[in-house]
Formats: structure tokens, sequence, C-alpha cells
């Protein structure tokens, strides 16, 4: 791939722009054409940049002899682009079942950005770059909308952000993945397709192929585009949220050993349209995605409720009223 490469150029200008120069970078690659695509093109800017890259493949424990296939062929890969490379290996459906009201994907991620945080420690990486897409904004947004998700949620998957000590770095956010794959194609780069991307019983599978193509048949084929704009402009909007809640948030949080605890007498001094906000950002970290409208509805129906008075949440979670306040916490 030559410096005259669209696909080069933007990841060149995003480690510019987010000046990632003399950086340890960890680069998760499942051998699906998103990540393959993205360590290439890493791969080819990290002499200019002064890049220490690790090649990191988690393998989930699903998918049989074909997940063993895909673990394999990254680990050639990162061989063939003389590359350290390590593979993490996690149990999903184990963890799965010890779980209350958890869905392998839900548990899949975050077994996975574990798995990548500690090798990223482990490899004394500062970055973690992920292969999403704009396509994969899109469908997020969409899945969040669905889900009745507030402003951070539908703004969610951003280019860059930090998580924990590490950075998350998102390069391809901006590009869709037809461009990614006419450029693979014409680089000749091989990669793996995983038969379960067609597998419609999960969600982000429905999404993208069910849910996508019916709205690019009534908008057209700028659909992606506009609602990444639209998910930008989210984003802007949580950050000003995050800045005019904040004066709040010390009184109303009290963080407990797995949980916290909401105090409803500082609740109840917050304007009715920014508690839902509130509630939100409150519980960040208990769940991999956002509150829905229907557990925030929960929560904030225990504010008059009796002490011992609890709600059953979704992803694992449960409110419970008590002298402090609301406490919520994850279902042991």
């Amino acid at each position: 791939m030559t410096a005259s490469t669209p696909l080069l150029q933007h990841v060149s200008s995003v480690l510019t722009r987010l000046r990632i120069e003399s950086r340890g970078v960890l680069v998760a690659v499942s051998g699906g054409l998103d990540s393959v695509a993205l360590l290439h093109a890493l791969a080819m800017c990290r002499a200019q940049y002064n890049l220490a890259l690790h090649v990191v493949h988690v393998h989930h424990g699903l998918r049989g002899s074909a997940a063993d296939r895909d673990e394999a062929f990254v680990q050639s890969l990162a061989t063939t682009l003389n590359l350290p490379y390590s593979c993490v290996r996690v149990d999903v459906l184990a963890e799965q079942a010890r779980r209350a009201n958890a869905t392998v994907e839900m548990v899949a991620r975050e077994l996975r950005y574990k798995a990548l945080e500690h090798t990223a420690s482990a490899v004394g990486a500062s970055v973690i770059a992920l292969a999403h897409t704009a396509n994969d904004v899109a469908e997020t947004f969409l899945m969040h909308l669905a889900r009745g998700s507030g402003v951070a949620g539908l703004g969610s998957l951003p280019e860059t952000r930090q998580h924990g000590a590490f950075q998350l770095l998102r390069p391809f956010h901006a590009i869709e993945r037809s461009e990614i794959e006419a450029e693979a194609r014409l680089q000749g780069w091989q990669w793996h397709n995983d038969d379960t991307n067609t597998d419609t019983r999960y969600l982000r599978n429905n999404v993208r192929h069910t849910v996508m193509p019916a709205l690019r048949e009534v908008f057209g084929e700028r659909i992606i585009t506009a609602i990444h704009h639209s998910a930008g402009i989210l984003r802007d909007t949580d950050a000003l949220l995050e800045h005019a809640l904040a004066p709040w948030m010390d009184d109303l949080l009290l963080v407990i050993n797995d949980g916290v605890v909401l105090r409803t007498s500082v609740l109840e001094t917050i304007h009715p349209t920014l508690v839902p906000e509130v509630v939100r950002r409150s519980t960040r970290g208990l769940a991999p995605y956002p509150l829905s409208r229907i557990d925030l509805d929960r929560i904030l129906s225990l504010m008059r409720a009796d002490v011992g008075t609890q709600a059953t949440l979704r992803q694992g979670l449960v409110a419970v009223k008590d002298r402090e306040g609301i406490v919520i916490r994850k279902i042991s």
C-alpha cells in the first residue's frame, strides 16, 4: 500500500491529528476484514510515527475449530509483518452461565475489553487500536436508539477516548466498510469471514443485514454518513451535559463495593428533565451499555417507594430502595 492510497492517507491523518507518535499500540485483530486492514495500515505507518505495534487476538471459546483457524491466521499474519503477537483465550459461555440476564454478545464484549486492557498493560502499550468503522457507529446508534438510550448511548463509539489507563483509538471511525473492502481487494489482502456474522439471531447482525439495507433503500447510500454525523452531534451534546451536571454528581453519588447509591434527597433538587441523564451517568461502569429508558423508569419509581422495595434491571443489575437512597448494584 503506497502513500497515495486514500485509506492509508486517512489513517495517517488520524495519527497526526491525535498525536499518536512514539507510542506503544496494541492492535486488536480478529482476522476479519476490518481488523486485518487496520493492521496493514498501521504497519505501513509504524516507521513514520515510530509506533511499537503489538498484535493481540482474543479467542472467545466459541465456534470451535473455525475460531482456532482464525487464531492461527492472525498469528501467521503478525509473523509475516514481523510484529509481536499475543492470544488471549476467554470462555464466554462459562461466564454467561454465571450471569443473570446476560447475552453472549454482552459477555463477549466485556471479556474482550478486559483481555485487551490486560494485554496492553503486559506489553507496555498506552493505545489500543480497534477496527470499528462508520458502519459500526451507525449500527450502534440504531441499537441504542431501540433500547431508549440517552445521548451518551446514541453518541457512543467515539474516534478516541480514554479507557482507564489506555487510549482507545478507532482510525476507521469515519470510513465505511465498503471502502475498506475495496482497498483490501485492490491490495490483495487475505482475511477470514466469520460465519456467525450472518446469523441474524444476534442483534447487531440483524441490524446490519436487515435494518441497514432497508434504510439504504428508503434514504439512499448516504444514510451511514448521516447517522455518523448525528452521532457526532450527540457526542458534543453529551460533553455539554457532562459539564452542566458535574456540580450535582459529588453530592448525589456514593460508590460502594458492587455498585452505587443515589441519594434521593439530591435527585429531588434536580430538574426532572435532567434526572434520567444524571442516573445514566451515575451507573457508568456497572453495565456495558447505557441504561435504557425502561430501566431508568424502574429506578426512578423507587424514589417514593418503601425501604426494601426493589426493581430488576437489564444487564444483570438490580435497584433497591434503602435509607440512604437508591442502591444500584450487579446481581451476584
